[in-house]
């Protein structure tokens, strides 16, 4: 062996070193043919001292070699053991292989029985199987989802005139899906012992029936185009990547209070047939473009962390987004046939309701818009109300038409605001309303009376070529002493039945 070779070589040269110092040894002491010096006591010592220096060094390579044996050898060992619990691992994985793959195959059978209860007993199964292997988790996830997708009608929808034989078959299939649903949710939440951390869920085109998926945690997931029926919930619910709701169906209410969205979020074309309750929900990026709410749309404390995008939803009946949180929200030329509610809700930035309608009742009353705000060419068919608003930045309602009353009450304006060709049909308050920069009413039409007594023109105000076919109130308003205001020609005319401006011709006056 090399390593015995090795041993040998290096005793054998030890040997041959010995042999020479004392070969040399013996000439130094007095070898009769040879002349030499007699040997002093100090040269003797230093030979010695050289001998033991050689033989000590002969020792340690002798237990180096001795040393790198045992290393080798424990290596050798490891190696064996290590291939040989490799070889172990492989055949273990194998059986394994081939046991998920028989427990598999016969659970996929049972769920394709034609009898309900053979067809539940393979969703647990599936749902033990996926429990015992977290390698196999997401084949027996993919396998729930899939049968989730798959067409069916629910007993509801079956024709009286069916033969009994495929509603009893129905109403078995609807008490399997709500097992599968109810099998899949239990894992998604943290609590349960076979918790599927990371699950990536794709439901799409599914019909799911009482889903309950409250307090469950998403990866990715996935509803596009998918139809629940009998309610739905997601109430606390934690959705860590990207979730699209894209396309789906809820047909009665659904919940999804308190849940968190921590990516892009997408509702757009979804129809909600009954209530949506998303009252202190969190989103990052939330899309409802093209969305309609039939019911009631529940959005009261709800926090917008980026784009609120709700283009062109249509609202059937009460929009509720009081006391909510907005980054920065799009809702134009969208639609509220109900009651539009956003009091005591804060744009961080950017409010688009240009082109939006409100049928009803608009409440804007002590909401904040902190960056620019356009309502140009939207449409008020009911009472406007925007008294005690805070608009910090530019406040577009060029084109906008109040068919009623319209309230802007101790409204504060922070920056530019156009008015410029709207329409008031009824009655207009800006009473103690503050423009602290330009102030438009150009070609702006008050059909009834118009009060803007007490109110503050810090800057330039323009109600040039505005047409006021009522009263016009500007008691004790005040206006920029370097920017009088610029009223429309014949203001003084008998048209405009009475006007105010005491006030105005006082502040107005030369010092």
């Amino acid at each position: 062996m090399p390593l015995r070779a090795a041993l040998a070589r290096s005793v054998g040269a030890g040997l041959g070193v010995v042999v020479a110092l004392f070969a040399l040894f013996y000439l130094l002491i007095g070898h009769p043919h040879l002349a030499h010096e007699p040997l002093t006591s100090d040269g003797l010592f230093n030979l010695l001292k050289l001998a033991f220096a050689v033989v000590a060094g002969i020792g340690g390579t002798v237990a180096l070699v001795m040393n790198y044996r045992k290393q080798r050898l424990a290596e050798i060992k490891a190696e064996q053991e290590t291939g040989a619990e490799a070889r172990a691992g492989r055949v273990e994985m194998r059986e394994q292989d081939k046991l998920f793959t028989e427990r598999f195959t016969q659970a996929a059978q049972q769920t394709g029985s034609e009898r309900a209860a053979v067809r539940l007993a393979g969703m647990y199964a599936l749902a033990r199987i996926a429990d015992d292997s977290i390698r196999d988790r997401p084949t027996c996830l993919k396998f729930l989802c899939a049968y989730l997708q798959m067409p069916w009608l629910p007993v509801g929808q079956v024709e009286p005139d069916t033969d009994p034989t495929v509603r009893i078959s129905n109403a078995g299939e609807r008490q399997v899906r709500l097992a599968a649903q109810a099998l899949l949710a239990e894992r998604l939440r943290c609590d349960h012992p076979g918790f599927w951390p990371d699950a990536a869920i794709d439901l799409r085109e599914a019909t799911l029936i009482e889903a309950n998926f409250d307090g469950c945690k998403f990866a990715h997931a996935s509803f596009e185009d998918a139809c629940f029926i009998s309610g739905a919930s997601f109430g606390s619910t934690q959705f860590t990547d990207t979730a699209s709701f894209k396309g789906a169906s809820f047909q009665d209410d659904v919940a999804f209070t308190e849940s968190t969205f921590t990516s892009s979020s997408n509702f757009s074309n979804a129809k909600f047939g009954g209530n949506a309750f998303f009252g202190k929900t969190s989103f990052i990026l939330a899309t409802f473009e093209g969305t309609t709410f039939t019911g009631l749309a529940h959005f009261p404390e709800a926090l917008f962390d980026g784009v609120a995008n709700f283009t062109r939803s249509q609202f059937q009946e009460e929009a509720d987004f009081s006391t909510a949180q907005f980054r920065a929200a799009r809702f134009d030329a969208a639609s509220f046939h109900g009651i539009a509610r956003f009091p005591d809700a804060v744009f961080h930035e950017s409010a688009m309701f240009a082109g939006a309608v409100f049928e009803q009742e608009a409440r804007f009353d002590t909401t904040k818009f902190k960056a620019d705000t356009w309502f140009s060419k939207a449409r008020f068919n009911d009472t406007a109300n925007f008294s005690d608003a805070r608009f910090d930045q530019d406040a577009w309602f060029h084109g906008s038409k109040f068919k009623q009353s319209a309230g802007f009450k101790r409204t504060t304006f922070g920056h530019g605001t156009w008015f410029d060709s709207a329409i008031f049909s009824g009655s207009t308050r800006f009473d103690t309303a503050i423009f602290s920069g330009g102030a438009r009413f150009t070609t702006t039409v008050f059909a009834g009376p118009a009060w803007f007594d007490t109110a503050v023109f810090n800057s330039e105000a323009r109600f040039d070529n505005a047409r006021f076919e009522k009263t016009a109130k500007f008691d004790k308003a005040s206006f920029a002493r370097d920017s009088p205001p610029i009223w429309p020609s014949g203001f003084n005319l008998p048209a405009v039945s009475e006007v105010h401006l005491e006030t105005l011709e006082t502040e107005r006056s030369p010092d």
